[in-house]
């Protein structure tokens, strides 16, 4: 399964630790043409009333006017975004069953757009998920874990509690700082030095703002030494020291700091934070220095296929109807077991009962009175898993119960119970992982709530 991530710094398709296709949040219109992605992008300062790039933002149907074209709503400029992306995505192939992620802060309303525009687009998704959770690699004992989100207008932040689930407890959208706002204030401190260097104001046309909007990337990565502006015929040049800029530049995270200083307060933190960032942040040159002002803070740094980490986590349990459920609102933490002990010692037993089995992102069932794991075709099976070696045993039974549901493993070795060799009559419960053979298949056992994914 592939993941389409809503972020309009670049809406992503990653698919099998790829990205294969990222596009940014821009649209421009004339008419009935349009442009889309970094094409737009290109034309974002030559022609600013034909631009937009707030659509993914404010999805939804109020209207938008741009100059030379009929007044259109921001989910139209998102469903001609999302259209020219999916077709890019098909002429290399596109993947059968997509898992979409978006931001903390989509409403409802928001979210059931964005799914009926990708229906009428033939987009496959399945399953909708909070790019925050899909994000966590692993939970941070003791410590308060927050996931901060970078778009071209505003951060996100999410606070995530680390129960026996993953879920997003508390959000907040600042619009003080924002992939566009650093872009600005470092537009304007080269533009400062050309000034003063040539007597040239490139902000003052149209032609030389958008070669100097189109560089600032560039600037960032350090790729660029030199700067160069063409206008009427001219050619300015300025050599550029990216780290006098960087402490000239420093001041635009002061938002962030205060935001995020405020946000702790507003959930308690008491101890240790882990702030995981989005890979887009990895562009902003000083950062990591201004977030060491932050006390008791520990930076994670997010790769940019990160909203997969969720996928090996991602069950997708069937309703009556036999279709896949379409929002998932928390996740397990199937390899964790400091979290597992938790459960174990904190929740009656009762509650603790696994109702599935999860094998291969695939959720099934504990009903009847045996569960049998093992190969069709030897013998009827709950979990059929061909080629399966057993040793001297036919299957592995589970056997159910209203409160428990009970293992037993014989006494061969050849079930690793969470690691370990099991032995006997075991009592399994959630969170529990069942090897079969050193190297063979991990099943885990999860509990499948009726809420978890409701629509």
């Amino acid at each position: 399964m592939a993941v389409l991530d809503i972020n309009d710094c670049g809406i992503s398709l990653i698919d099998s630790g790829q990205v294969r296709v990222s596009s940014p949040g821009y649209l421009h219109l004339s008419g009935k043409q349009h442009l889309s992605g970094v094409e737009a992008r290109q034309r974002h300062k030559l022609e600013p009333s034909a631009s937009a790039s707030r659509f993914w933002q404010d999805l939804g149907q109020s209207q938008v006017e741009l100059s030379a074209s009929r007044p259109t709503t921001q989910a139209d400029l998102a469903w001609l975004h999302l259209g020219d992306l999916w077709q890019q995505v098909q002429i290399s192939g596109a993947p059968s069953k997509l898992l979409l992620t978006v931001p903390s802060d989509y409403s409802r309303e928001q979210i059931g757009l964005l799914l009926g525009m990708a229906q009428h687009l033939g987009v496959p998704v399945i399953a909708v998920a909070d790019s925050a959770q899909m994000s966590a690699p692993a939970p941070v004992a003791g410590q308060t874990l927050i996931h901060l989100g970078l778009h071209l207008h505003r951060t996100v932040m999410t606070a995530l509690s680390q129960g026996q689930w993953l879920e997003s407890k508390q959000v907040q959208t600042t619009t003080g700082f924002s992939l566009i706002r650093c872009m600005d204030r470092w537009q304007h401190a080269v533009a400062s030095r050309l000034i003063r260097n040539t007597r040239f104001d490139p902000m003052h046309h149209a032609n030389t703002e958008q070669q100097l909007f189109d560089q600032i990337p560039s600037v960032w990565d350090d790729s660029l030494s030199t700067l160069t502006l063409n206008h009427d015929g001219g050619r300015f040049e300025l050599q550029l020291d990216r780290s006098s800029l960087e402490a000239e530049c420093a001041t635009m995270f002061s938002p962030l700091l205060e935001e995020l200083t405020q946000f702790y307060r507003q959930i308690g933190v008491s101890g240790q934070v882990t702030l995981m960032l989005d890979h887009h942040f990895r562009v902003l040159p000083g950062l990591r220095d201004a977030l060491s002002a932050l006390p008791n803070t520990h930076v994670l740094m997010l790769e940019e296929t990160a909203v997969e980490q969720g996928l090996k986590r991602l069950y997708m349990p069937r309703n009556s109807s036999g279709q896949a459920t379409t929002r998932v609102t928390k996740l397990p933490w199937f390899n964790a077991e400091d979290q597992q002990q938790h459960v174990q010692a904190h929740q009656p037993k009762q509650q603790n009962r696994p109702t599935h089995v999860l094998y291969q992102s695939r959720a099934y069932p504990l009903n009847g009175e045996a569960f049998v794991i093992g190969s069709a075709a030897q013998l009827p099976v709950s979990l059929d898993i061909p080629h399966l070696e057993l040793g001297g045993r036919d299957a592995i039974r589970l056997h159910t119960a209203q409160d428990q549901i009970d293992l037993n493993a014989g006494s061969d070795d050849q079930i690793l119970l969470n690691g370990h060799p099991a032995r006997g009559q075991v009592s399994l419960t959630a969170g529990d992982r069942l090897r079969i053979g050193a190297h063979g298949p991990e099943l885990s056992l999860i509990i499948v709530e009726a809420e978890h994914g409701s629509a």
